[in-house]
């Protein structure tokens, strides 16, 4: 009987060295120690956080987007108003061309459509004609001509021209977006360092990091009052503000743990 106890004892003494040797070969560590007096105990993953980090920066534009369209309407027939859109927006075309955009390579079409018309009556709906409509977008790269590009061209639309919008953008600027990534990944860490100390836990180090993208925020430019006064259009171009994220997911570990020594033999 005692033999029998004995060698259960004996069963259950092994086991529980296997399963702790398990345990602690298993056990996710972040830094191993080296042989010598400064070993330090491995640093055990406690966690994570999960946070994401913001910079921006102001730079002057050194380009301008200028949105055009024009807008016809015939009481007759489609082709009519296809003609009338056409011939007021190959003279806008024209005019953007005499005031030094090049047209071969700066102006994109963006929108073309021809649709009927309808009024609404006592009796329902009827149709009254047909609207032809095309959108251009215009680059100018000659920011102290933008004013002229957009007079030029809404006079020699008429009627038909619609102004929608005028954007400022810069030109992409690999140290700009170099230092808007340091700046937003700083900020990150110092979030995750404030809220791991709040935890009463430490940043260990980034697990993964998700980079954003330089975002403009466009400078946008409505000329309604100035163009129906036939006045000079007057642009500021301003600066231009890019925003940049990064998401990092950082792991962390019990603040009393990093510097625990490991006891001698």
């Amino acid at each position: 009987m005692k033999k029998t106890l004995m060698i259960t004892g004996l069963l259950i003494a092994i086991a529980l060295v296997v399963a702790t040797a398990f345990v602690q070969f298993n056990r996710p560590a972040l830094a191993q120690g080296v042989a010598g007096d400064g070993d330090v105990a491995p640093l055990e993953i406690e966690g994570d956080i999960h946070v994401t980090g913001y910079a921006t920066a102001s730079v002057a534009p050194d380009m301008a987007v200028l949105r055009l369209g024009v807008e016809a309407m015939s009481t007759s027939s489609v082709t009519q108003a296809h003609s009338r859109a056409n011939a007021a927006m190959n003279a806008m075309i024209i005019a953007l061309a005499g005031s030094g955009v090049d047209t071969t390579t700066d102006v994109q079409t963006t929108r073309f459509s021809i649709y009927p018309d309808y009024d609404w009556t006592d009796e329902g709906r009827k149709m009254i004609g047909y609207i032809a409509t095309q959108d251009i977008s215009v680059r100018i790269r000659d920011l102290d001509s933008v004013g002229v590009v957009i007079d030029g061209a809404i006079m020699a639309g008429g009627n038909d021209a619609r102004f929608h919008a005028l954007d400022f953008v810069a030109s992409d600027n690999p140290d700009l977006m170099r230092q808007l990534r340091e700046d937003a990944y700083n900020d990150a860490l110092a979030q995750a360092e404030h809220l791991a100390e709040l935890a009463g836990m430490e940043v260990a180090g980034a697990a993964s990091i998700s980079t954003g993208y330089a975002s403009p925020l466009p400078t946008p430019y409505f000329a309604e009052a100035a163009l129906a006064q036939q006045l000079d259009t007057l642009i500021s171009p301003g600066q231009v503000d890019l925003s940049m994220s990064i998401q990092v997911t950082f792991l962390t570990v019990a603040a009393d743990i990093s510097a625990t020594p490991v006891p001698e033999n």
